[in-house]
């Protein structure tokens, strides 16, 4: 690598998730077939190198910087495009690329290696054999067919959960949520699988249509979670809008909810994607208030109309510390003019505490629990 004029740096993400989850075999299979796809773009004269497992450099001795341009963008395409799966469970490849030309590779190679995360341990053998985890590798395999298995045969269900306007008293707002009924899986189960998938949009899709469906001749609001992987998808606002014209529902009765915590500098796509969504005359509620600072930059940068703060803190109420920190995020948000929303309300006196508070709206068991219909 010292002796070429030009790099293409591709670091591979989520690799600790996979070895987690399904083990080290089906990690290597996923590096196998990464390589592949990698090797069927690039041209005799040019060059693979992989360092470790997650960084893979490509090198070549007659490309120009235009050239290198166009095969980072078929990298970039080719991945995006193409489904693949490993022992029948559907995968997804996230990773960086960079383009360094006539310049000291070296120091290309040093910031890639530098974005690594950290370990605790260094040069230590590990010798223990982990039953325990191996056997939850095993379970994860099984849960992602169970996933899968249950989308192709139909078999996912929206539930809704009642959302209480705690100055009349009276359910305004249904949280849909997705449920598989069939395999009794928990949202915590299926949730992460889904969002290393890609299975995510196609869920996403399922839930606005069945959602639009039942709100349609109803006089109430619906919240619908959607993720980063739903906002990157450029098909996203054009079927929301068909789904809306089919079922005859205003836009000001579609909350759609943020369910994960990102930095509002660091995809401006996404960003620009719940900008839209406000233009067309949709809500956009921010879930999981409070837990990650990335939540206050994305209030400052878009017109948020609700926050949901999150059941950590509400679960806490009768905590003084705790009360004085909702207390501020309530007095936050009532400064910008926006109206929160608290979960996990499952008794009477966090509800008094919330009424006392201001607070406008009320989520938990004590209000309701998910149901089938609105």
């Amino acid at each position: 690598l010292l002796n070429k004029k030009n790099l293409i740096n591709i670091h591979l993400y989520d690799l600790g998730f996979y070895y987690k989850f399904y083990g080290y075999t089906f990690l290597k299979s996923i590096l196998n077939e990464f390589s592949n796809g990698l090797l069927k773009l690039i041209k005799n004269n040019d060059n693979l190198f992989i360092l470790g497992q997650s960084d893979y450099f490509i090198t070549s001795n007659n490309k120009n910087k235009y050239d290198l341009e166009i095969l980072c963008k078929q990298i970039i395409q080719y991945f995006k495009i193409n489904n693949f799966s490993i022992q029948n469970i559907d995968i997804k490849f996230k990773f960086k690329i960079a383009l360094n030309y006539d310049e000291n590779p070296l120091k290309l190679i040093s910031k890639t290696l530098n974005s690594l995360n950290n370990t605790t341990n260094y040069s230590t053998l590990n010798t223990n054999y982990n039953d325990e985890l191996i056997l939850k590798q095993k379970n994860n395999f099984k849960i992602a067919k169970k996933i899968k298995e249950s989308f192709i045969n139909n078999e996912f269900i929206t539930y809704y959960q009642p959302i209480m306007e705690n100055k009349t008293n009276k359910i305004t707002i249904y949280e849909c949520l997705i449920r598989d009924i069939k395999n009794n899986l928990k949202p915590n189960e299926i949730i992460p699988i889904l969002q290393k998938t890609n299975l995510t949009s196609l869920v996403t899709d399922t839930i606005i249509n069945d959602s639009f469906n039942k709100l349609s001749g109803e006089k109430t609001k619906i919240s619908i979670n959607i993720c980063i992987e739903d906002l990157e998808n450029s098909k996203l606002i054009n079927f929301i809008k068909e789904k809306q014209k089919k079922y005859g529902v205003s836009s000001n009765r579609i909350i759609f909810e943020v369910v994960e915590s990102f930095s509002s500098y660091s995809n401006k796509y996404v960003i620009n994607q719940l900008k839209t969504l406000k233009d067309n005359g949709y809500q956009i509620a921010l879930d999981n208030f409070g837990m990650y600072e990335s939540n206050f930059s994305i209030l400052f940068e878009l017109d948020i109309d609700y926050i949901k703060i999150d059941k950590n803190f509400i679960s806490k109420l009768e905590n003084p510390k705790y009360l004085k920190i909702v207390k501020g995020f309530v007095a936050f948000a009532h400064s910008i003019n926006t109206k929160v929303i608290a979960v996990y309300v499952n008794n009477e006196k966090i509800q008094k505490i919330i009424k006392n508070l201001g607070i406008e709206y009320s989520q938990g068991y004590y209000i309701g629990k998910p149901q089938l219909n609105i």
